[in-house]
């Protein structure tokens, strides 16, 4: 259903936005419905997933996160449910580490 459970952004600094993009495949052969969509806080916030995909269908899942107020490593989850009852609850996991602006050389 989704490729790659976790997006690790690296080390990133504070005064930037920053994206990550998992795609949702429907891999059975029933039409999945995406019930819920949330994230663990309000510095991370998506673009809603097509509301179902049919047997075979994809939808790219953006994740947008604003480091902004961060020092240090950060951990991430944005978690979805789907009729699958073989999966039912996915979590996702963006992690990387904050580090304020790097002064600029001269």
């Amino acid at each position: 259903m989704v490729n790659n459970h976790s997006v690790d952004l690296g080390i990133i600094q504070s005064n930037e936005m920053y994206n990550a993009q998992w795609v949702i495949r429907n891999t059975g052969n029933d039409t999945l419905v995406i019930n819920k969509l949330k994230t663990s806080c309000g510095c991370t916030s998506v673009k809603r997933l097509k509301p179902t995909l049919g047997p075979g269908d994809f939808d790219s899942l953006k994740v947008e996160f604003n480091p902004a107020g961060f020092d240090g490593k950060f951990t991430k989850h944005i978690t979805f449910t789907t009729n699958d009852t073989s999966q039912s609850s996915v979590i996702l996991i963006l992690t990387g580490e904050v580090i304020r602006e790097l002064p600029r050389a001269e």
